[in-house]
């Protein structure tokens, strides 16, 4: 999961780079990796957007686009070193935090985690490789395993 996690972040980038910034799409994009917490294993990888809704379809099928193209074109390195970089800092601060520390013991309850792993998750996040984020992309970003939702208000109707 924590690849999937890491690639979520360089992917969250990216969306913005190219739905705001470059073609003004929406103001908010973001991707995100969800593990199941039933089925080890399993999860969902997601792109999230508010958009205007007559841009709604340009911005669903651009984001798509931008997902794909994270298996033809992998992290860079400057995006592993700011994502890493991210990731340290949120990590280092969500230990401060009670939270955090309710989820971790609610899953070594649950998924029989071990309070160990906490020990190196910096480590753990910051030392993925761009081959291995690739990897895993690979295997979960495909044309076939994609669909799309989009949700916009009901038209008026004229009276």
């Amino acid at each position: 999961f924590r690849a999937l996690f890491f690639a979520s972040q360089v992917a969250t980038t990216r969306l913005l780079d190219v739905i705001r910034e470059e073609h003004g799409l929406t103001y908010s994009i973001q991707c995100a990796a969800v593990p199941s917490s039933s089925y080890d294993g399993n999860g969902c990888f997601f792109a999230i957007f508010t958009a205007d809704p007559g841009k709604a379809a340009e911005a669903s099928k651009l984001t798509k686009k931008v997902m794909l193209d994270l298996v033809a074109n992998p992290p860079t390195d400057k995006e592993m070193q700011s994502v890493a970089a991210q990731l340290e800092n949120l990590i280092e601060t969500q230990m401060r935090q009670p939270q955090f520390w309710t989820q971790v013991l609610g899953d070594m309850r649950t998924n029989g985690r071990d309070i160990n792993e906490v020990k190196d998750l910096v480590t753990n996040y910051t030392s993925l490789t761009k081959e291995r984020i690739t990897e895993v992309l690979a295997s979960y970003l495909s044309e076939d395993r994609f669909f799309e939702v989009i949700a916009t208000p009901p038209v008026k109707k004229e009276e």
